[in-house]
């Protein structure tokens, strides 16, 4: 596994020394024009296609759009079948625009190469090959033996950095982590009596719907649910399915009549317990009402090698988890360095004491955790800064 991690890791940070776009130096603004169109129908199948990846297809002809389409669901058409369906006979000797290679095996779906190919589309602009095996340039080169010019590598980054969880999953088989904290300027997530309700203001907490629904999973400790009893749901729009609910409950302490764990979407609750904590009435009751029961191993302190839970999320085609609580969960992905991204929601608040977001060990003013591509970004009265880690 620690191979696999390398190779994500050296293939996603290699992109940072690339300004977008590789093997021509000065793409035409109005091909750029096309492609960015494409990745912004990309985005509208957030939330909805994962494990796979977002995609998103627009074609071209006399500069004019004449289809387009994006991948909107798992198990769904691919937004190149899409927008050869719009585009009709007009697609003979046009160009096609897409944000992923296409692909050239049966899956759920027959091959998109086939399709393309017997519309008679003379040119294709590919933003960047496909890592899944299963494609990985097979479908460029079949495109081209039939006779398609193609292109790669426009808008290459932005391909990139959109598909950021699909990268790691198909790379590694393990979920992409991205950790979410809302705290005071003074790094408390809770005061001296634990109460956390409500740091940040609504805007910010409708973020963290948004990012519920991008993400598919979401995480906390049993803290957590011990403490505030949520849902872990996505209340501000309709959806196909809610989010896997995950709890680490290394003691199975955590009661079974939380609403996680009895609401209407029990089913879609997963609890990673110790295989030497076990209570069998609790057991008996979680199984009976659908509960997902992981037993591993643990430290003699309770906590998880989150590697193993990572895995077993992995397996269940969990392609991408948010880490929302609480501090120990926090500081464990980051010890354990099985974070990927940090989101940090930031109140004009002061708390003075509490309890802190992070505890974690191993740098300091020499050699701090560092991140790579920070942003940050006004959230109503909140800040919010997020990037990605940098383990190097």
């Amino acid at each position: 596994m620690h191979k696999l991690r390398v190779y994500y890791l050296k293939y996603f940070n290699a992109l940072d020394n690339f300004p977008g776009h590789f093997f021509w130096s000065k793409p035409i603004e109005l091909e750029k024009k096309f492609m960015q169109v494409a990745l912004d129908l990309a985005k509208n199948g957030e939330g909805n296609v994962l494990p796979n990846p977002v995609v998103g297809c627009v074609i071209v002809k006399e500069n004019q759009k004449i289809g387009q389409g994006y991948h909107q669901k798992f198990g769904a058409d691919h937004a190149e079948i899409n927008a050869l369906r719009e585009a009709g006979p007009k697609a003979e000797n046009s160009t096609m625009y897409v944000t992923l290679e296409p692909c050239a095996h049966y899956g759920k779906t027959p091959p998109c190469t086939a399709a393309i190919i017997k519309s008679g589309i003379k040119k294709v602009f590919v933003a960047m090959e496909d890592p899944n095996p299963k494609v990985a340039g097979k479908g460029i080169a079949a495109l081209a033996a039939a006779g398609i010019e193609v292109k790669t590598g426009l808008l290459n980054y932005e391909a990139h950095k959109m598909n950021r969880a699909f990268i790691k999953y198909i790379s590694t088989g393990l979920p992409y982590v991205s950790v979410k904290i809302a705290q005071t300027l003074d790094g408390k997530i809770a005061d001296t009596n634990n109460n956390s309700q409500w740091i940040t203001g609504t805007f910010s907490r409708q973020s963290v719907q948004n990012l519920r629904f991008t993400a598919g999973a979401v995480l906390v400790g049993a803290g957590t649910v011990c403490s505030d009893d949520p849902k872990l749901t996505i209340r501000n729009r309709k959806v196909m399915q809610q989010p896997w609910r995950i709890v680490l409950d290394p003691a199975l302490q955590t009661s079974v009549d939380s609403q996680l764990y009895t609401d209407e979407n029990k089913q879609r609750t997963i609890v990673f317990t110790s295989v030497c904590r076990k209570n069998d009435d609790a057991i008996s009751k979680l199984e009976k009402n659908g509960v997902h029961l992981y037993f591993c191993d643990c430290e003699p302190n309770l906590h998880f090698e989150l590697n193993e839970v990572l895995k077993n999320l992995g397996e269940m085609e969990i392609a991408h988890v948010l880490v929302e609580g609480g501090s120990r969960i926090f500081s464990s992905f980051m010890q354990q360095k099985c974070a990927d991204e940090l989101l940090l929601f930031i109140a004009p608040k002061l708390f003075g004491k509490g309890l802190s977001a992070l505890d974690i060990e191993g740098y300091s003013a020499s050699a701090p955790l560092r991140f790579r591509d920070q942003t940050w970004s006004q959230s109503a009265d909140d800040m919010l800064f997020r990037a990605t880690i940098d383990w190097d």
